[in-house]
């Protein structure tokens, strides 16, 4: 509704005003055309959230799923150091394969992100818990969340980046609710860990 009313008003402004000059209707036009934009994607993220597909599920090696989502990074940059330490070479979740897949190169990517030009590293491990939970921890040295923006970091929308879409991260709390598991942040004085526990 927010993005509807000013669409509403000027066009009506446009239409109604028999002395409008071509320059009010270029940038009247503009607006309508930017504000029209930026509703278009809103709801193609809320799309995506509100159709999040059942999980196909079926048994999958936690190395596969590492490897793929690193394989599209490997060669992003010069500063970033990737380190993968699985436990049990042979651990497997039965999961949606692919679901499970963008989270992690979510995850991956965002770290990334945090890392910038300065040099970093991105660390990946994944073990089986006492209790059998399947973890996998997606941890970067980069800027460590603000407090007061961590609590929301998994809220729809939200977000702090130029241009980002806010669904990322709920996104994937979404899968892993799916999948009878979650996802957690923590962070130290040196680095900031995302968790996937897999029951």
């Amino acid at each position: 509704m927010n993005s509807l009313t000013p669409i509403i008003s000027i066009s009506s402004s446009l239409v109604d005003n028999k002395n409008v000059n071509d320059e009010d209707v270029a940038t009247g036009l503009s607006v309508i055309h930017n504000t029209s934009n930026s509703l278009v994607k809103f709801v193609d993220n809320y799309r995506q959230l509100s159709r999040v597909s059942s999980p196909v599920m079926a048994p999958v090696y936690v190395r596969e799923i590492i490897e793929n989502a690193l394989g599209l990074y490997n060669n992003c940059s010069d500063n970033i150091t990737f380190e993968v330490n699985i436990r049990q070479g042979d651990l497997m979740i039965f999961v949606d394969e692919n679901q499970i897949l963008q989270i992690v190169i979510n995850l991956v990517k965002n770290a990334i992100e945090s890392i910038g030009e300065e040099c970093g590293v991105v660390t990946i491990k994944a073990y089986c818990e006492p209790n059998e939970d399947v973890v996998i921890k997606v941890s970067d040295t980069g800027t460590l969340i603000p407090a007061d923006v961590a609590e929301n970091i998994f809220i729809p929308f939200f977000t702090t980046k130029n241009g980002g879409s806010g669904i990322g991260l709920s996104l994937s709390r979404q899968i892993m609710r799916l999948h009878n598991g979650s996802i957690s942040l923590f962070q130290s004085s040196r680095s900031k860990s995302f968790v996937l526990t897999f029951k």
